[in-house]
Parts: C-alpha cells; sequence; structure tokens
C-alpha cells in the first residue's frame, strides 16, 4: 500500500469518526429534547388528572355569573350537573354552599351508576333551617308521588356537613308515594352516605337512604334530624345487608332511623348504639 493510500484511508477514517461523533451528539441533543417534551407531557397530564379526579366547586345562588371549572361557582344543580357530568369515574368533587337553595330539579345518575363521591359543605356552620340546603322537587305526582334524587353509582359515596335537605311537601293527596322514595341512592353493589349536623325534612313516604338485594349499603348519621320522613334507612328485596352507625339521631313527626319490620340486627344489619 501507497503512502497515498494511507493518507486517503486515513482521511476516510477520519471523516467517519467526525461523522459518528456528529450523529451522537445530534442523537443526544434529540434525545434531551425529547425527554424535556415527556417530562412536560407527564407533568400535564398529573396536573389534569389532579384538576379532574379532585375538584372544588361553589355553590351561590346569588353569583353574577357561573364558572363552570376546578374552583368555580355554579348556581343552579343544571349547572352543577354541567360541570360534573363530563368528570371521569371515581372522581372526588368537593361542594362549598354559600347561604341558599339548591333545587334539585333533575334526578342525577353517576355516569349511569358508575362511581362519584360527592362532599356537599356549609361554606359557614349555621343551625337548623339557616343551613345551606337541597331541595327534591316532585316529577310525578299523577300517577304517584316520586320525588327527584341523587344516584352516585356502583360504590359511589355522599358526605354532607352543616346542611339540610328538604323534600318538596306539595303532593297529590288522591295519590300514594312511590315506594322507591329516596333521597340518596347507589346502583350495583351499594353506596355510602354520611350525614354530619344536618336535618333531612319531608312528607311521609320518603326515604333517606335504600339497601336493595344483594347490595352493601353504610349510613352514617351524626347530630341528624329525621323529621317527618317514614324511614332514614329502608330495605328493598330480602337479601340486602346494611351497616348503619349513629350518633345523636333525632326523629319527629312519624320518622324511624331504620325499617325495623324488614331488618334484624345481626343477620342484615350492623348497627352501633343508637342515641335518640
Amino acid at each position: 500500500m501507497s503512502i497515498n493510500d494511507i493518507n486517503n484511508a486515513a482521511a476516510a477514517m477520519n471523516q467517519l469518526k467526525a461523522r459518528y461523533e456528529g450523529f451522537l451528539d445530534d442523537a443526544d441533543a434529540q434525545i434531551a429534547n425529547r425527554r424535556a417534551a415527556y417530562d412536560g407531557l407527564a407533568s400535564d397530564l398529573v396536573k389534569i388528572v389532579k384538576d379532574r379526579m379532585s375538584v372544588t366547586i361553589y355553590f351561590d345562588p346569588n353569583a353574577e355569573e357561573a364558572d363552570l371549572s376546578n374552583g368555580g361557582v355554579f348556581r343552579t344543580w343544571q349547572e352543577f350537573l354541567s360541570f360534573i357530568n363530563p368528570l371521569p369515574e371515581l372522581a372526588y368533587v368537593k361542594v362549598i354552599m354559600q347561604p341558599g337553595q339548591l333545587v334539585v330539579d333533575q334526578n342525577y345518575y353517576s355516569h349511569i351508576y358508575g362511581s362519584v363521591h360527592l362532599e356537599f359543605r356549609a361554606n359557614v356552620n349555621q343551625p337548623a333551617g339557616q343551613r345551606p340546603s337541597l331541595f327534591f322537587v316532585l316529577y310525578d305526582k299523577v300517577n304517584f308521588n316520586q320525588w327527584r334524587r341523587i344516584e352516585t353509582g356502583e360504590l359511589g359515596s355522599f358526605y354532607g356537613h352543616h346542611i339540610d335537605f328538604y323534600f318538596d311537601e306539595n303532593i297529590n293527596e288522591a295519590v300514594n308515594p312511590s315506594s322507591n322514595n329516596i333521597l340518596f341512592g347507589a346502583k350495583g353493589r351499594g353506596g355510602q352516605v354520611e350525614l354530619v349536623s344536618c336535618m333531612v325534612k319531608g312528607p311521609t313516604g320518603t326515604h333517606l337512604m335504600t339497601c336493595s338485594t344483594g347490595d352493601v349499603s353504610s349510613l352514617s348519621l351524626n347530630s341528624v334530624l329525621l323529621d317527618g320522613i317514614t324511614f332514614g334507612l329502608q330495605r328493598s328485596g330480602d337479601r340486602g345487608v346494611a351497616l348503619l352507625t349513629c350518633d345523636v339521631v333525632t326523629v319527629a313527626n312519624g320518622a324511624e332511623i331504620y325499617d325495623s319490620a324488614a331488618f334484624t340486627v345481626g343477620q342484615n344489619l350492623l348497627t352501633s348504639v343508637v342515641t335518640v
């Protein structure tokens, strides 16, 4: 091999080395850019999940306009539904209630019986009758007296703190109440309801919660007044099981904490000592 051939081979090797090193530099730069983009995407995704899975909104009937976003304000039940219906299953929704009454004029079925966790809490604690409230209207009083309801879906939950619940008492005296008049429901595998410092007031024939065939339902009442409703906890079917905890529960005007004819303590009902 001549000196010229060796020089040409060395030059070719130097060019190849330079191209290889350039390739590595470009690859490192692309990897760094893509990693930064992925990190940004992951950060955005975490923020999106947080914003969608755990939200806080405010009910203020006197607000000038609605702001249906996390941290925003709604004024009506329809505005509330338009905000929470697009949320994913298992979302936790905290509602801070300003003084006023939120009229429940449409049934709420969580994601066609998916799961959602609702917390309704007064902004300032007040005594019964002065608290923020949910008012459940009648939607059928021609064939029977039937009220609107909230269904949190499979294993969903509802927590109420220092708010009151009212059923529309403008009933049709000529017809009977529906046998399924419940304030809270959960389709499939039961649900959980907890009320603290609340009043539930309604005409005879309405119920707070039901335990259906095959369900496990949980009801917790702490410093609660049940006024006029038939049962805090009723039973539908013959194979449901319920958990009931009570502390300082007061009943008035015919209300009962649970349907004693349908439940047997130790068989289909597990309950703490009831203080009335």
